[in-house]
């Protein structure tokens, strides 16, 4: 799977948010031609540059492209769990999903540090900070709250208890939206 792939809006299509994005940005693959128009710089406008345009293609990673593939894989999960038919594991797409919001560069101290790590866990932890929104551990609230829903989920999936696996779900989709509001807040107002 690689970045580029995770712009498929044929999987992306569970997104509850799909048709908004396809309604502002007027085409189906937007991350896809803005990561790809950054890149070849197609208009010229960074090639003098380098350091906008390394920015721009990693807030776009990190904001868009990783966070709407995040959802459909949840959407995928809910799906394989209501499915009698299907014989996938729906635990499998949650674990993904749970790496995906936490990333792999998190260090080996609890929290990761400061300088690592670029998914939706970081981001929570620097949106804390500035949000004032951490626990007595200095992590975000919401990333522990996260952990405890992650557990809960892969038990509700083991059980195919969809019904209370919806409801997780949902709660966590919108914890993942917390610190990307975060962000478009603190960028606006800096």
């Amino acid at each position: 799977m690689s970045l580029q792939d995770m712009t498929d809006t044929a999987e992306a299509k569970w997104s509850p948010y799909f048709n908004d994005y396809l309604e502002y940005y007027q085409r189906n693959k937007f991350d896809d031609s803005a990561v790809m128009a950054a890149f070849e710089d197609t208009d010229g406008v960074l090639n003098s540059y380098p350091d906008q345009r390394r920015a721009f293609i990693v807030s776009l990673l990190r904001y868009n492209v990783v966070p709407e593939y995040m959802m459909s894989v949840l959407g995928l999960t809910l799906e394989i769990c209501q499915d009698t038919e299907n014989t996938d594991s729906p635990t499998l797409f949650w674990d993904a999903f749970a790496a995906l919001y936490i990333g792999s560069l998190e260090g080996i101290d609890d929290g990761g540090s400061d300088a690592d790590g670029l998914l939706t866990w970081s981001i929570a932890n620097n949106r804390a900070r500035q949000f004032n929104t951490q626990n007595d551990n200095f992590l975000a609230e919401i990333n522990e709250e996260g952990v405890d829903l992650f557990f809960a989920g892969q038990s509700e999936l083991e059980r195919k208890d969809c019904v209370n696996f919806e409801k997780t779900a949902s709660r966590v989709l919108h914890l993942m939206l917390l610190p990307l509001i975060q962000s478009t807040i603190w960028y606006a107002i800096r």
